[in-house]
C-alpha cells in the first residue's frame, strides 16, 4: 500500500475492449462536458426567458465519427435519458439502430440510463473507475468543439466587443459540431465527412452556406419579406448576429439575434458580412439583448414587446433537432395583445339549449403566406382551407340551415358529457397556475360523395389550442399521415394479387385517447348548462378532445401503442411509413381516423381484425372500398381500379358558373386541353386586376386537391394558375376557366388503369429547359429564367405519384436542367423502392414478387449519360454535388436509368401546354382513357 502510485495513462497498452465499428451505430461514445457560464437559451417571441443551458451531452459514433450535440438546462437522469432518446430518434430517420453504448460512469450508470438500455436492446461499457481516458473518443470531441467554439467567440468579440459575450457558447458549440460533421476530420483517410458516412449518402453542405459566426447580419425588414411596399427613404433592413444555422430549415437558413429584443429567429432574407467590414463604417452600434435577456442588473424593458419582432416569421420546431437550442414560447397571457386589447368574457347566462351566435366581433387569427405554392404540397390540407361547407360558428348561424347545426350542437355537448371526455367543475378547482383555454365550434355540412347531398350537419367542438403553450399543455406536435402514393401503392399489389380489402373508420377517435396533461377549457359558446356559467363553472378536459396542438399526435400515440403492443393486437409498425402497419398476411394503412385493411389471404383474416379492433377501439365498418378521402374508388372489371372526383369537378364548376343548367345560362363548350397549347401564362404585369365574383384561391385549392388525387393531366395548368395566386389578373382568371371547361368534358374521368405485372416500378422525367423564358418581363419577374420539370412513378402501370414544379436554381443547359429533374425524381424513387423491397420481404411468399427496382426514363442523352456514367465534366462540374445523391442507387442496381423516346416520354404533360393529340396519347398511357 506504501508503494502504489497512478499508472501512467500515456504509456497504458492499446485498448481492448472495443471492437472497431464496421457500420454507423455499432458502437456509440457518450460524455458529458458542464459550462462555467449559463448559456442562452433562445426563443422567438415573448420576454425572454430565464431558463438557461448549462451542460451538453456528446454522443460520438465509431464508424463515421459523426457526433451528435444535446444542450440541457441540467445534468438530470431524465434530461441525459431525453437527449440520448433526440438522439435515437435522430439514427432512425436514417435508418440506423444504436448497438452499443460506451460511456464512463455518474449519470450514464443510473437505473433510468440502464433500464432503457435494457429495454432498447442496446450493450453498455464502461470505462474503469477515475480512468477517463478510456472513454477518450468522447473526451477528445468535447476538447475539439470546446477549442473550435471558443476560436470562435474570441474571434467575434474581437471584432464586436460591445455584442458578443461568452454567454452565446450553446450556439458557438453547435455551429462548431455542424462544421465538424460536413468538413470532418484532416487525419481522416476518406474523402467523405462524418455526415457523409453516418447516413450513407454523398450529399453534403455547400461551402457557401457556411458563414463567420458572431458575425454582423442584415435582414430584410418584415413588410418587405411579405411583398408590401414601404416609403422609398426608410431602412430596408435592420441589424442582427448571426448565430450559426437553423436546425430545422434548409442548410441558407440562418438564426439571427436580434440585438434589440433579444429574440433568436429563422431567416432566410439576410446578407452576411463575415468579415466584419461594415462594422468600421457604422457608428457604434448599441446592443440591448442582454438586459432583454436578463443577463445585467438593469430591468428588461416590456414596452418593446407590444408590437410583433420585426422580420421574425418563421416558427420554430417544437423539439431539439440536431443538437440545436431549442427556440421555445414565453407563456402568453403575460404578454400585451399587439394592439393593447384585452378581451372581456360575455355574459353566460343561457339554457341548455343551442342559441344563435351574436354579431359580436371575434378573434381572428392571420397567417402570412410565404409560400403559397408550398401550401399546395398538402393538398388535402388545402382543400378543406377553401371548402364552403367548414366554417365557423358565427358563420354558419347565418346560414339558412342554423338550426339543424344547433341541433348537432347541442348533440355534441350531450355526447361529450355523457362519454365523461369533460366534466363540468367550480372554477375554484382550478389550480392558481393553470390557464383555462378557450372552446371553439367548427361546424361542417357532410355530403354524400355521389349526390353531393347534405346528409348530416357536424359540430364539432375544439379546444382553443391557438393559446396553448409549449412546455406546459404540450410537448411535441408532429403525427405522421399517410400519403396517397402510399394508397395507391398498396391498392395497385391488391390488384395485382388478387387481395382482400376493407375500409373502416375510428368513431371519434381523438377523444377515444386520455389527455397527457391536466387541462381546463371555457364552457361553449352558445350553450347553456343548468347551474353553471362561464363566471363560476369550466370544464375540466379529460380525454383527448379536437383542437389540441397536439391532440393528433396524442391519437397517434394511443393508436400506434395499441396497435403493436404483443398483448393487444400485435402488429409491427413499417420501418418506412409511420402509418403501415403489418401482421401475420394483413397491412393496415392509417390516415389519422380512416383506415383501409388489406390482408392477402382471406376475407375471414378481415373480418377476424375488424372484431378484434372493436375490442380496443371505438370503430365503424364502412364496407368495401368505396368512398377514401373524398375520392371515388370503384373496380369496374376484375383487377381494375377506378379514382374519380366527379363531385368535386361539380363544385368546381359552380364555382365557376360553367354549369348551364344551375345558372341557366347558354351552354358552355368544353375544351379539349386544359391549357392553351404552346403557351406561356406569364405574371401580366400590365394586365387588369381580376375582379370577378368568385373566389381565385379557393377555386385554386379545389383544383390542386383534384389534381394530386385523380386528374394528373392538369398538374401543368393549375401549377402555372397557381403561382399567381397572391395578385391574380384577368388573364389568370381565364386560364383556370380553361381549365374548368376542360372538366366540364372529362367530368366522370379519372385514373382507370389495369395493373400490368411486367412493368414493374417506372419513373418518367421530364424538364423543359427555359421553356416560361420571356425577355420583356425577365427584369422584372426572374422567376421566368427558372425551367420547369415533371415526373410520374408508376407500379406496373399504375401512377401512384406524379409533380410538375419550377426548379429552386437556373440552370445553364438543357442536359443541367434534365439531369437536376432526374436526382429530384430519383430522391422520391428510393422511399418508394424501400417500400416494396419491405413489403416483399414481409410477405416473401407473394405470387408476384414485386421487382425492387426503378428504371428511370430520360429522353436527353446527356442527362441520361451522366446519370449511367458519373464523370467531373468541365461543363457539368459546376453542378450542386447535392444532385448527385442517386448514382449510388444506380451503381448498386436499384435505379437503372433507361433512354427513352422523346415522343414517348409520358412526363411531357407535366412540362408544357401540350396540343390535343399529344395530350390524349399521353392520358391514355397514365390515366387509361
Amino acid at each position: 500500500m506504501a508503494t502504489a502510485h497512478r499508472k501512467p495513462w500515456r504509456n497504458r497498452r492499446a485498448p481492448s475492449g472495443l471492437r472497431k465499428a464496421k457500420q454507423p451505430g455499432q458502437c456509440i461514445s457518450v460524455d458529458q462536458l458542464k459550462s462555467p457560464i449559463p448559456g442562452l437559451m433562445g426563443q422567438m417571441k415573448g420576454i425572454p426567458t430565464t431558463k438557461r443551458f448549462n451542460y451538453a451531452t456528446v454522443f460520438v459514433d465509431h464508424y463515421s465519427d459523426l457526433s451528435y450535440l444535446v444542450l440541457q438546462e441540467t445534468d438530470t437522469a431524465d434530461e441525459t435519458l431525453a437527449a440520448k432518446h433526440s438522439f435515437e430518434a435522430f439514427a432512425r430517420t436514417h435508418a440506423i439502430r444504436i448497438q452499443h453504448y460506451h460511456a464512463d460512469n455518474g449519470r450514464f450508470a443510473e437505473n433510468l440510463w440502464t433500464d432503457d438500455i435494457q429495454k432498447q436492446g442496446q450493450t453498455m461499457s464502461y470505462c474503469g473507475v477515475s480512468a477517463h481516458w478510456q472513454n477518450g473518443i468522447a473526451e477528445k470531441r468535447i476538447k475539439d468543439l470546446q477549442d473550435l467554439a471558443r476560436t470562435q467567440l474570441i474571434h467575434a468579440k474581437i471584432r464586436w466587443p460591445g455584442v458578443i459575450d461568452a454567454r452565446l457558447w450553446p450556439y458557438a458549440l453547435t455551429t462548431a459540431n455542424d462544421v465538424y460533421n460536413q468538413t470532418g476530420s484532416v487525419q481522416k483517410k476518406t474523402p467523405k465527412v462524418p455526415i457523409q458516412l453516418f447516413t450513407d449518402s454523398d450529399h453534403q453542405q455547400p461551402k457557401s452556406d457556411f458563414h463567420t459566426f458572431g458575425c454582423p447580419v442584415f435582414v430584410l425588414e418584415s413588410d418587405l419579406q411579405d411583398g408590401k411596399k414601404i416609403s422609398k427613404w426608410e431602412g430596408r433592413a435592420r441589424l442582427g448576429v448571426n448565430l450559426g444555422p437553423s436546425p430545422v430549415h434548409a442548410t441558407n437558413v440562418s438564426l439571427v439575434l436580434n440585438l434589440e429584443t433579444g429574440h433568436v429567429s429563422p431567416q432566410y432574407q439576410i446578407v452576411h458580412d463575415d468579415t466584419f467590414e461594415t462594422l468600421s463604417q457604422m457608428q457604434p452600434v448599441k446592443s440591448n439583448w442582454k438586459r432583454q435577456c436578463h443577463f445585467t442588473d438593469e430591468p428588461y424593458d416590456h414596452s418593446i414587446y407590444r408590437t410583433a419582432d420585426e422580420g421574425e416569421t418563421a416558427t420554430p420546431r417544437a423539439s431539439t433537432v440536431h443538437g440545436h437550442p431549442n427556440v421555445s414560447i414565453q407563456d402568453p397571457s403575460v404578454i400585451v395583445t399587439s394592439k393593447g386589447r384585452t378581451s372581456k368574457p360575455p355574459d353566460w347566462h343561457r339554457n341548455f339549449t343551442a342559441l344563435p351566435a351574436q354579431i359580436d366581433p371575434l378573434e381572428q387569427h392571420k397567417y402570412k403566406e410565404t409560400d403559397q405554392l408550398r401550401e399546395l404540397e398538402d393538398p388535402i390540407v388545402f382543400a378543406a382551407s377553401t371548402s364552403p361547407d367548414i366554417m365557423y360558428r358565427h358563420e354558419a348561424m347565418q346560414e339558412p340551415d342554423a338550426p339543424q347545426f344547433r341541433e348537432a350542437m347541442v348533440k355534441e355537448v350531450i355526447d361529450h358529457l355523457k362519454n365523461r371526455h369533460f366534466v363540468v367543475i367550480p372554477r375554484s378547482q382550478v389550480p392558481k397556475d393553470e390557464e383555462t383555454l378557450p372552446a371553439v365550434w367548427a361546424m361542417r355540412r357532410k355530403r354524400r360523395i355521389d349526390t353531393r347531398e347534405v346528409y348530416k350537419w357536424k359540430a364539432r367542438l375544439n379546444i382553443g389550442g391557438h393559446k396553448m403553450v409549449k412546455g406546459k399543455h404540450y410537448d411535441e406536435t408532429y403525427a405522421p399521415t399517410l400519403s396517397w402514393a402510399t394508397i395507391r401503392t398498396w391498392l395497385t399489389l391488391a390488384a395485382c394479387n388478387g387481395w382482400h380489402t376493407r375500409q373502416l373508420d375510428f368513431v371519434l377517435a381523438y377523444p377515444q385517447a386520455d389527455i397527457p396533461r391536466p387541462t381546463y377549457m371555457e364552457l361553449p359558446d352558445g350553450i347553456e348548462i343548468e347551474g353553471a356559467s362561464k363566471e363560476t363553472h369550466c370544464l375540466r378536459v379529460l380525454k383527448n378532445i379536437y383542437g389540441g396542438k397536439d391532440a393528433g399526435r396524442t391519437w397517434y400515440e394511443y393508436l400506434k401503442n395499441r396497435l403493436v403492443d404483443p398483448t393487444k393486437l400485435g402488429f409491427t409498425q413499417s420501418k418506412i411509413d409511420d402509418c403501415v402497419f403489418y401482421r401475420g398476411s394483413t397491412v393496415l394503412l392509417v390516415y389519422t381516423d380512416d383506415c383501409i385493411i388489406i390482408d392477402k389471404e382471406s376475407q375471414h383474416n378481415v373480418d377476424t381484425l375488424l372484431k378484434e379492433l372493436s375490442q380496443h377501439f371505438n370503430v365503424e365498418d364502412e364496407g368495401q372500398l368505396s368512398d377514401y378521402l373524398g375520392v371515388q374508388i370503384s373496380m369496374p372489371e376484375q383487377g381494375k381500379y377506378q379514382f374519380t372526383q366527379p363531385h368535386l369537378i361539380d363544385s368546381i364548376l359552380e364555382d365557376l358558373a360553367l354549369w348551364p343548367q344551375e345558372h341557366k345560362l347558354a351552354p358552355t363548350k368544353p375544351k379539349d386541353t386544359p391549357a392553351v397549347p404552346n403557351s406561356i401564362l406569364g405574371p401580366d404585369l400590365k394586365g387588369e386586376t381580376f375582379q370577378g365574383n368568385w373566389n381565385y384561391k379557393s377555386v385554386i385549392g379545389k383544383l390542386n386537391f383534384l389534381e394530386k388525387c385523380t386528374r394528373p393531366d392538369i398538374s401543368y395548368a393549375v401549377h402555372q394558375c397557381a403561382r399567381y395566386m397572391a395578385e391574380p389578373k384577368q388573364s389568370h382568371a381565364e386560364a383556370v376557366k380553361r381549365i374548368g371547361r376542360y372538366l366540364l368534358g372529362t367530368r366522370d374521368k379519372g385514373i382507370s388503369i389495369t395493373p400490368e405485372m411486367s412493368k414493374g416500378l417506372e419513373c418518367y422525367v421530364d424538364s423543359d429547359f427555359c421553356g416560361n423564358w420571356d425577355p420583356n418581363i425577365a427584369e422584372n419577374e426572374p422567376m421566368t429564367s427558372k425551367s420547369r420539370y415533371g415526373y410520374i412513378v408508376k407500379l406496373h402501370g399504375m401512377p401512384v405519384y406524379w409533380a410538375s414544379k419550377l426548379h429552386t436554381i437556373v440552370t445553364l443547359s438543357t442536359a443541367e436542367s434534365e439531369y437536376i429533374a432526374l436526382s429530384h425524381a430519383a430522391r422520391y424513387v428510393r422511399g418508394t423502392v424501400y417500400l416494396l423491397q419491405e413489403i416483399s420481404d414481409i410477405y416473401h411468399k407473394l405470387q408476384h414478387d414485386p421487382q425492387v427496382k426503378c428504371r428511370l426514363f430520360e429522353d436527353n442523352s446527356a442527362a441520361y449519360e451522366m446519370a449511367k456514367v458519373p464523370k467531373m465534366r468541365p461543363r457539368t462540374r459546376h453542378i450542386n454535388v447535392a444532385y448527385h445523391h442517386f448514382r449510388g442507387e444506380v451503381a448498386n442496381g436499384r435505379l437503372i436509368p433507361c433512354k427513352c423516346a422523346t415522343q414517348d416520354m409520358e412526363a411531357d404533360i407535366f412540362t408544357k401546354a401540350t396540343g390535343k393529340e399529344t395530350l390524349q396519347t399521353l392520358r391514355k398511357r397514365i390515366m387509361g382513357w
